[in-house]
């Protein structure tokens, strides 16, 4: 018996802490939308060359890359752009950017595939990070919906709503804003419309497109999807998952939109509707320029894994408050831990009290009941 109720108690703990981790993420907000305020930046055309520049590996090439160890997305296509323009490379798969930032440190990874956007978040993080100037593809980012008649229509209004703040400059703002390092600053999220509540899935490791600002959902996406769901009067209910429970969840009708830099293929074209594009991305090969030029030496090593975990630590705890998260869940299995205990012993005794009682129909289905236990 004991072993039946640990078994039921760590399953429902898990699926309680998966759902408090994007509940509590999620602060109270007011029902209307708004954007943080935004100035215009007459540099901000110049800011994607200064970036590139400071960011490209000298002298490696993709050729210099091939039979390498490289880490890609799992969900995406990145492994396909890996063998197309790497030969012989050994694949590893992993579920977020962060995972695979952290293994290029410490040599589990001779490069890793993203977005020159991404890359500009980080480079602060790992100076010694560079990109290889060869764009393996460039891609549309869009929001994608279920093949379903109620999909068609929000999409439909995303369209619009997506003409409409590009017509009027908000778009290309919200890109300056979003899309290079800067001082981010939190908005509402409509939680409520009079239109109803959208289930809104993004994956909050896709800094800066989706991520976790202060313990509130943020980023370029959330930003462009929150404005949307203000003006088209729509709640939006969020769930953080990774990038292929997004692809499955959209195309299964679990969620009833998705974003968080996911870009059109025509693979996921035969499975869900993809929005107009309201950004583009180039998708280029990322290396440890140290490791790389065989610089590291293994003091270097050992420091390059401490410097990681700090980086690590400040980015969970202070960068992206997910202590709140960690507690909240740790909160909800206790309380599971000790609703379990209690039932437990309320089944003992009462399974317990027809095992002695007087007619035979009660002694017989505690006789099953512990006959049962015995097994398993």
């Amino acid at each position: 018996m004991a072993l039946l109720m640990c078994v039921f108690i760590l399953a429902g703990s898990a699926e309680e802490y998966s759902a408090a981790s994007a509940e509590a993420a999620i602060q109270n907000t007011s029902a209307e939308a708004a954007q943080p305020e935004i100035s215009d930046d007459p540099e901000s055309a110049d800011r994607e060359n200064v970036a590139s520049d400071d960011g490209v590996a000298v002298n490696v090439t993709l050729d210099d890359l091939n039979g390498k160890r490289a880490g890609v997305m799992t969900g995406t296509p990145q492994d396909e752009m890996v063998k197309e323009n790497i030969e012989n490379a050994e694949l590893l798969y992993f579920d977020s950017f962060s995972d695979m930032a952290l293994a290029l440190g410490k040599n589990k990874i001779d490069l890793y595939v993203n977005s020159t956007i991404s890359f500009r978040m980080m480079q602060s993080t790992y100076p010694d990070y560079k990109y290889v100037d060869e764009v393996l593809r460039s891609y549309d980012i869009c929001t994608i919906f279920p093949k379903t008649t109620e999909g068609e229509q929000l999409c439909a209004q995303l369209n619009e709503y997506i003409e409409e703040i590009e017509d009027d400059g908000t778009l290309q703002q919200l890109q300056d804003y979003w899309l290079y390092p800067n001082e981010w600053e939190n908005f509402d999220i409509p939680e409520t419309g009079e239109n109803g509540v959208l289930k809104f899935a993004i994956t909050s490791t896709n800094k800066p497109f989706a991520m976790v600002l202060n313990g509130s959902y943020a980023g370029f996406d959330v930003a462009v999807i929150a404005g949307f769901a203000a003006e088209y009067g729509y709640g939006l209910e969020i769930e953080d998952v990774n990038m292929a429970g997004s692809l499955s969840g959209i195309a299964a009708g679990k969620y009833d939109l998705a974003a968080g830099q996911i870009s059109w293929t025509a693979e996921r074209a035969e499975k869900v509707l993809f929005s107009d594009s309201y950004c583009k991305q180039d998708i280029v090969a990322i290396i440890n320029s140290r490791s790389f030029e065989g610089a590291a030496a293994a003091g270097d090593e050992d420091e390059g894994f401490w410097e990681a975990v700090k980086n690590s630590f400040k980015r969970t705890f202070i960068d992206e408050s997910r202590w709140k998260t960690i507690f909240s869940g740790l909160g909800k299995t206790i309380v599971i831990t000790v609703f379990g205990f209690l039932l437990a012993n309320i089944l003992g005794a009462i399974f317990c009290a027809l095992s002695l009682s007087k007619k035979k129909v009660y002694r017989a289905l505690a006789g099953i009941y512990s006959g049962l236990m015995q097994i398993s």
